[in-house]
C-alpha cells in the first residue's frame, strides 16, 4: 500500500509548489501534506512519519521535500519569511528511524531549488539511512519542479520499471537533470567525494598534525607505535582498511 508524505517549507511569495503535487497524488494513492515552519516542527511531522510506518508495516512510503536548499541542508521559513535551517547532518538520524522503522525501506525526493549535494546526505561508519534518494543536482524551475515529479510519481503509481521512469522524466524535463540513486550508488558516491576530500597531500598532512596534536595533550609525545598506527591509518592501504569498515557499517 503506497503512501506519499508531501514536506513543503516555501516563502510565503513563493507557489504552493509540493501542496500541487500532493493534490494531484491525492486522487490516485494515500497522502498526506505538512507545510512545515521551523526545525522542531519539521522534526516532529519526520517522527509522526516513522511511527506511522512502523505501525502499519502494509505501507510503503515516498517522503518527498519541496523546499529550498543547498549542500548543506533545508531551509525552513516561517509565515514572517524567517528563515530557519536544518543541516544534514542534524537530519540524518531522523532519516535512519525511519528506514529502520519498516521493511518497506522509503523512497527519499530532495526537490530543492538549487539542487542538493548527495554525499552530504551519507553517514560516515552509520547504517544507511536510505533505499533510494531523487533529485537533481541543478537548480530546478517551479513548472519543472511541479510537473515533473506529478510524471515521476504517476510512473510509479502505474508499475513503470524505474529505470524507465527516469529515461522519461529526463526525456520530457530534460532542464530537471533529474537523477535516482540506489543505496549502492550513494555508498559509491560517498566514497568517491571522502577520497577527493580527504586523501590529498595537503589534508593528509593537516589530519596528521590534529592527530599529533591530540596525542600530545594526551600522552605528552608520540611514541613508536603511535607513529606506526598513524602511517597506517593515513596510507593507502589503511584508507582502503577502514573504508570497508564503512561498507559494512553502511549495509548493516
Amino acid at each position: 500500500m503506497r503512501k506519499f508524505y508531501f514536506i513543503q517549507s516555501l516563502k510565503t511569495t513563493d507557489p504552493d509548489l509540493g501542496n500541487q503535487i500532493h493534490t494531484h497524488i491525492s486522487k490516485k494513492s494515500q497522502s498526506e501534506f505538512f507545510d512545515v515552519k521551523n526545525r522542531q516542527d519539521l522534526f516532529d511531522k519526520l517522527d509522526f512519519i516513522s511511527s506511522e510506518l512502523e505501525k502499519n508495516k502494509e505501507l510503503d512510503g515516498i517522503i518527498h521535500f519541496h523546499t529550498h536548499g543547498n549542500e548543506k541542508g533545508i531551509g525552513l521559513y516561517d509565515n514572517e519569511n524567517k528563515l530557519e535551517f536544518a543541516s544534514w547532518k542534524d537530519l540524518r538520524p531522523k532519516f535512519r528511524n525511519i528506514y529502520l522503522s519498516t521493511s518497506k525501506k522509503p523512497m527519499l525526493s530532495i526537490c530543492a531549488c538549487k539542487g542538493f549535494n548527495i554525499s552530504r546526505l551519507v553517514p560516515r561508519f552509520e547504517p544507511c539511512p536510505y533505499d533510494y534518494i531523487t533529485g537533481s543536482f541543478d537548480p530546478i524551475g517551479f513548472v519543472d519542479s511541479v510537473e515533473g515529479y506529478k510524471t515521476f510519481y504517476d510512473g510509479i503509481l502505474n508499475g513503470i520499471d524505474l529505470s524507465d521512469n527516469i529515461k522519461n522524466i529526463n526525456t520530457n524535463f530534460p532542464k530537471m537533470n533529474f537523477a535516482c540513486f540506489s543505496s549502492d550508488q550513494i555508498f559509491e558516491i560517498a566514497i568517491h567525494a571522502y577520497k577527493n576530500a580527504e586523501m590529498v597531500p595537503d589534508r593528509i598532512k593537516r589530519r596528521r598534525n590534529e592527530l599529533e596534536n591530540i596525542i600530545i595533550k594526551e600522552f605528552g609525545y608520540v611514541n613508536i607505535q603511535q607513529k606506526i598506527l598513524l602511517d597506517f591509518a593515513l596510507s593507502e592501504q589503511g584508507t582502503k582498511y577502514y573504508l570497508e569498515k564503512f561498507r559494512t557499517a553502511f549495509y548493516s
